[in-house]
């Protein structure tokens, strides 16, 4: 009986454990190659050999040129390597480390990652096209703007003049042909901004659907109108053939699992963008680093917001890597704290028993 019990409490922390372990995986490790030369035939009967991605490098690990130090043509022969380390060469399009960018010499640094009215040290701090470093305060020395990160984190662009406009909020006056709303809100045929959820056939639009997501509607970029969003059901795909759908991948176990937010999750980006607004946070260029205004104050809600990219280990061997990265000090703690939670429950359970 004692042997029984014991056997069915080792079963328990086994199926724990593997609930958080990949069922399928097929990761390259360190200096393997993950590129290889393909060949296709155009329509004009013309071969183009072009070299493409054949697999995923272990965690931690990125597909990158093997030498830093000269041209080499697009991803011939890459390999698993490291992330490019800061103030090293991240030339021929080597991948820097996670907070890190490839500034205009080449190199990885920590940059793109202050906003307009912040303390900065350098002009590369600065993100946006105009800021610079002024009197160690990133500001904008031309009138302009380019992108919304040539803003306050109060303003978006107008690309029709280049000009930074104050975002409009619900209730606000506004013009349907110069949408100024909010992020979730949209300039309603009555002239104010608000919020619209439209029915099923509605017309929409790709960039402000505003269909019924909790219906389970979304805007179809190929119908333009609001359709109810069906996930793929398929079980036997096959990699490399797209039977998935957009919004998945077949992974090697011939099961489809998703690899971005589908349409209708969308109240983890607005949680972000309301966070982001309400901590004077701008979404700047270079969110992921851990000096930016947006991981310092809204890192949970950020953490929430890539986990949709990266919900599963069995299609990217590094979702967990980059998790770990955008949700440290958040989940990790709580998901150890859980497991041992448990695991500590059925040893009391197993030693009452027994004895």
């Amino acid at each position: 009986m004692k042997l029984n019990i014991l056997y069915i409490f080792v079963v328990l922390l086994l199926t724990i454990y593997k609930s958080n372990a990949d069922i399928c995986q097929n990761c390259l490790n360190k200096g393997d190659l993950c590129t290889a030369k393909f060949s296709e035939t155009s329509d004009n009967g013309t071969i183009i050999e072009s070299y493409q991605f054949i697999g995923n490098c272990q965690s931690g690990l990125v597909c990158g040129p093997l030498n830093t130090s000269y041209v080499i043509p697009n991803k011939v022969d890459w390999i698993c390597r490291e992330y490019g380390k800061k103030d090293r060469s991240c030339y021929n399009g080597l991948t820097c480390e996670f907070g890190l960018v490839c500034n205009r010499k080449q190199i990885c640094i920590q940059g793109n990652f202050t906003q307009l009215g912040d303390g900065c040290v350098r002009d590369s701090d600065c993100s946006g096209y105009f800021p610079k470093c002024i009197n160690e305060v990133c500001q904008k020395y031309k009138n302009q703007c380019f992108t919304n990160n040539d803003c306050s984190y109060n303003q978006l662009c107008n690309s029709q003049i280049n000009q930074c406009v104050d975002y409009l909020f619900e209730g606000d006056d506004c013009n349907t042909k110069n949408d100024f709303c909010f992020t979730g809100l949209k300039c309603l045929s009555s002239g104010v901004c608000g919020k619209e959820y439209l029915g099923l056939g509605n017309p929409c639009s790709i960039e402000n659907s505003q269909c019924d997501v909790s219906k389970g509607y979304y805007c179809s970029p190929k119908s333009l109108i609001c359709e109810t969003f069906i996930a793929p059901n398929t079980k036997n795909c096959s990699v490399g053939i797209n039977q998935c759908g957009d919004y998945y991948t077949c992974s090697c176990d011939g099961q489809c699992y998703p690899n971005k937010p589908s349409p209708i999750q969308t109240s983890p980006y607005q949680a972000l963008v309301d966070c982001a607004y309400d901590n004077k946070c701008q979404m700047i260029n270079n969110i992921n680093s851990n000096q930016s205004c947006v991981f310092q104050k809204c890192q949970r809600e950020l953490c929430d917001y890539k986990k949709l990219y990266y919900q599963s280990s069995k299609i990217s061997c590094d979702s967990e890597f980059l998790i770990s990265k955008y949700c440290s000090n958040i989940n990790n703690s709580s998901v150890k704290i859980s497991i041992f939670s448990i695991s500590t429950i059925l040893l009391i359970l197993l030693i009452s028993l027994l004895f």
